[in-house]
C-alpha cells in the first residue's frame, strides 16, 4: 500500500532533514518500529490518523499502526545506525527516498 509519513525530525534531521513535512511510501508489507534504544532520535512517524493512502492493508493492523515511528537513528559506542521500518528501495519505484538511503549510508560512515 501507500502510506502518508510525517517529517518528525524536521528540517534538522541528519536523514530527513531534506525532506517535506508530510510525505508517501511505498510499503509492502506494512511495518514499523515498536521500540527504540535509548537516546535515538526520531525522523518520521505514520501520522496518528489518515495515514492510508491507497491499496491493501491487513485489517488487524489498523489500531496499532498510527502514530508509529518508521525511521529513526541512533549510536552506540561503536557505530551510527539508521532504521527504515520498511524497504525504502522496494521495486527502486519510491523516488524520495533514495536520497534518505543515501543519506544514512553517508552518515554512518562518518
Amino acid at each position: 500500500g501507500i502510506v502518508y509519513w510525517d517529517n518528525t525530525g524536521g528540517a534538522n534531521s541528519v536523514i530527513t532533514g531534506a525532506m517535506p513535512a508530510r510525505d508517501t511510501a511505498i510499503v509492502d508489507p506494512p511495518t514499523w518500529l515498536t521500540g527504540l534504544p535509548a537516546g535515538w532520535s526520531v525522523d518520521a512517524r505514520l501520522p496518528s490518523t489518515g495515514f492510508f493512502a491507497a491499496g491493501m492493508w491487513p485489517a488487524d493492523q489498523w489500531k496499532t499502526a498510527p502514530g508509529s515511528v518508521i525511521i529513526a537513528h541512533g549510536a552506540n559506542a561503536t557505530s551510527r545506525m539508521v532504521l527504515f521500518a520498511n524497504n525504502p528501495l522496494y521495486r527502486a519505484d519510491p523516488e524520495r527516498e533514495w536520497p534518505m538511503v543515501a543519506t544514512a549510508a553517508y552518515w554512518a560512515h562518518n
